[in-house]
């Protein structure tokens, strides 16, 4: 087989692959299973204004999506960029399996190549299918992605692969840090590791650090640019009071804070109500619970989860155990995949430096994870994107130590027959070189061959040339180039059956629908469940916006229609003070959510937190403010905020 026709059908079984593994999940699983994801959509499809600028994202990503939503109007164009993302890593990641499975002609049945095809491909399934990798929150998307383009790009440096390869890893790189950089930045480490270990396994050669710059100069660029560039965009207002704003607030709602009044803290400046009002994730009143108030509010109560003693660090074991083995089922899948994948590189791969890739890996992931869980800021989504970062490292390590097995295996041919440059076999023997092959070219000897294990050309090459040198030679019977580890073998049938069962096991309860696409997520919703919001210009405040308004529409896969954004919001969330919601509270004339309660006709409050808000209302604005009952809605009860003693 020529290799035009080859990476012919390697492209469309990739293409295959990537078209079946998004079908299967368009049928079978969700787009909005996040309130994240459809936050983020909501922000940036202008859905709150002409601003779309979301703090979570890199500007320049919400301007592209800005520049596009008049194109795409009935899309979610955030969703589809991420997608296309997505598939674009896919397709890669398919690519690669394909032609690292398959380096030669096959003439016979090869275990070995069949074995790591599969559990290559069952890898992909599942993080496509069982990780639900085009539904997951955005966060672990970017990380996905970047993964995927960190893998593109160093496998094209191992392999000697074109600029096509280049562009596509840089672009998934540029993909992954638009999407969510924080996620992205626990990548660095698992990333200078890596070049690091490449360095030192081929230290003292100035041409390969030269050539590297070729691969990954770019993806250096990109990252400081993107990092750069929105440090820059963040010192202009009104986005940096925004940030401000936004750093305190999470520092207040979504880690770990002292009770108020502990005898070692000053809480003199912060009363209690309103401390109270922002750990339960209600902002409404937005002139008192600003900027400042938020400050004084973080640097307060801000504490850690465990402190550095000896309890404390059982305590953070503790944490993390319950964190591994409740929480998510994918968290112990990815931790099963990295315990396997380190053991088999310390096992079973022969480069010493590679072992202590994998060792560093692992317990850099481990040291990352324990810091976190040690501070109270180790969500799912850090303990998911710090796992992806380091199985990349381990993915990396396995595709390296097969490339050097089929290495060490062409040379050893190489010397057994007599090396093709002037041992007397080949170019004696007025075969090869009269057809213009190896020796012409330039033998694998004399291009860096078996002993220089760093040249571009002869890690793609060496297996596939010995075999050619045969056939030229008139040799008759196959020689066998790669000799097959047993353990290895186990190995990744024992992976490959593991993957495979725990993607089946996932869609065995996945129900089957007609098909969803991001495409069509701004048309044909049903929003009948809140047409009572509508009427005579009503605003509802509901006690968070996760509580019911994504869940009506995400089990329909799509976003919340325009009049439920204007006439449904939440009394605290992270859109609030950001200039984007500023401009919609003043279009609906809601400036502070919580007055409105008070002076706005037909304004509700929906039962949940009730009791906490009436408590600040009166402490702030008069003891004679009372709730009273008006109806229901979607099962809750909803009340008025009145004055007057009942």
């Amino acid at each position: 087989m020529n290799q035009g026709s080859k990476k012919k059908k390697n492209l469309l079984g990739a293409l295959f692959i990537t078209l079946l593994l998004y079908f299967i999940f368009s049928i079978s699983g969700r787009i909005y299973t996040f309130t994240d994801n459809i936050t983020v959509a909501v922000v940036t499809g202008g859905m709150y204004g002409d601003n779309n600028m979301c703090q979570y994202l890199h500007p320049l990503f919400c301007l592209i999506i800005k520049v596009l939503n008049p194109i795409l109007p009935t899309a979610d164009v955030f969703a589809v960029l991420m997608h296309a993302a997505l598939l674009l890593g896919i397709f890669v990641m398919s690519y690669m399996t394909i032609e690292n499975s398959f380096r030669k002609p096959i003439k016979k049945w090869d275990i070995e190549d069949y074995i790591f095809f599969a559990v290559l491909l069952c890898a992909i399934t599942y993080f496509v299918l069982g990780f639900k990798l085009f539904g997951v929150n955005y966060t672990v998307q970017s990380a996905g992605i970047l993964a995927m383009g960190l893998i593109t790009l160093f496998y094209a440096r191992y392999r000697g692969k074109g600029r096509r390869w280049i562009i596509a890893g840089t672009l998934l790189v540029f993909a992954g840090f638009l999407g969510r950089m924080e996620a992205c930045l626990l990548f660095l480490p698992f990333i200078a590791l890596e070049l690091f270990i490449e360095f030192v396994r081929h230290r003292g050669r100035i041409k390969r650090a030269k050539e590297g710059l070729r691969y990954f100069l770019p993806m250096f660029v990109v990252i400081i640019g993107l990092l750069g560039s929105k440090a820059l965009f963040l010192q202009f207002e009104p986005y940096k009071s925004d940030a401000a704003y936004n750093e305190y607030r999470t520092v207040a709602e979504d880690y770990p804070m002292e009770t108020y009044g502990v005898s070692y803290k000053d809480f003199s400046e912060i009363d209690h109500s309103t401390y109270t009002m922002v750990l339960h994730w209600m902002l409404a009143d937005t002139d008192l619970i600003n900027e400042e108030s938020l400050r004084k509010i973080a640097e307060v109560g801000s504490r850690n989860e465990f402190q550095a003693t000896e309890q404390g660090i059982k305590g953070t074991f503790r944490d993390m155990k319950w964190m591994a083995t409740t929480q998510d089922i994918h968290i112990m899948v990815l931790i099963f995949l990295a315990v396997v994948l380190t053991l088999w590189s310390l096992i079973a791969v022969r480069s010493i430096w590679l072992k202590l890739e994998a060792l560093f890996s692992f317990g850099g992931g481990f040291i990352i994870l324990f810091y976190f869980a040690f501070r109270g800021r180790a969500p799912i989504r850090v303990w998911q994107c710090t796992l992806i970062a380091c199985l990349t490292n381990l993915a990396l390590i396995m595709i390296k130590n097969r490339m050097d097995r089929r290495e060490r295996a062409a040379h050893k041919t190489t010397v057994d027959q007599g090396n093709a440059c002037g041992q007397g076999n080949a170019c004696e023997q007025g075969n090869a070189c009269e057809q213009g092959n190896a020796c012409e070219q330039g033998s694998v000897c004399e291009q860096g061959g078996v002993g220089d294990q760093g040249s571009v050309g002869n890690q793609r090459d060496a297996g596939d040339a010995q075999e050619t040198v045969l056939q030229q030679n008139g040799e008759q019977r196959k020689v066998s180039t790669r000799p097959v580890p047993i353990f290895t073998v186990v190995f990744q049938l024992f992976l490959c059956i593991v993957l495979y069962f725990g993607v089946g096991q996932v869609l065995a309860h996945s129900s089957i629908h007609a098909p969803t696409s991001p495409l069509t997520a701004r048309i044909g919703q049903d929003d009948s469940g809140y047409e009572m919001t509508f009427e005579d210009n009503a605003l509802y405040i509901w006690p968070g916006w996760y509580s019911a308004i994504p869940d009506y529409f995400s089990k329909q896969d799509k976003l919340p229609t325009q009049r439920v954004i204007e006439h449904n919001i939440a009394i605290g969330d992270w859109v609030y003070d950001q200039v984007y919601f500023r401009e919609f509270l003043s279009r609906i004339d809601a400036e502070n959510p919580a007055l409105a309660l008070l002076d706005r006709p037909n304004t509700y409050l929906v039962e949940g937190q009730e009791k906490i808000f009436l408590e600040y209302m009166q402490e702030h604005y008069g003891n004679d403010i009372q709730l009273e009952y008006s109806h229901e809605i979607l099962n809750r009860k909803v009340y008025k905020l009145v004055r007057g003693e009942k």
